[in-house]
């Protein structure tokens, strides 16, 4: 958690381990409990969405290309050339005049930990 508090990361993911038959560590005496598997996962993964937080505000009032990848009711979700598809960030843009597929400049208005919203610009 130290390491990780240090370096902020601007993106990171945690799984628990788990045991796969026929693999050497699956072998291995001292397994850890998996309570104890939860509740790291559980500490690592708030300290990087305060992480993520912290950094996405940062991102508050730059403007950038963002690609439509789905249509709401009055609003669509994107992303920057920052974030991979179904995994990182997703930018909210208020509207009604979008094109799945389309790209727009938006200006970073808001944060989250891991989404963003946005406003057009011209």
């Amino acid at each position: 958690l130290k390491v990780i508090e240090e370096l902020k990361f601007e993106r990171l993911g945690a799984f628990e381990y788990s045991k796969e038959d026929g693999t050497p560590a699956s072998k291995l005496r001292g397994q850890v409990p998996d309570d104890v598997k939860k509740d790291r996962v559980s500490q690592l993964m708030l300290l990087q969405s305060k992480i993520s937080k912290e950094l996405n505000k940062k991102l508050i009032g730059n403007v950038f290309d963002i690609l439509i990848e789905n249509i709401g009711n009055g609003y669509a979700l994107g992303r920057t050339y920052m974030d991979a598809p179904e995994v990182d960030c997703s930018v909210k843009i208020a509207g009604n005049n979008f094109k799945t597929g389309q790209f727009v400049k938006g200006k970073i208005v808001s944060a989250s930990s891991y989404d963003l919203a946005a406003i057009t610009v011209t």
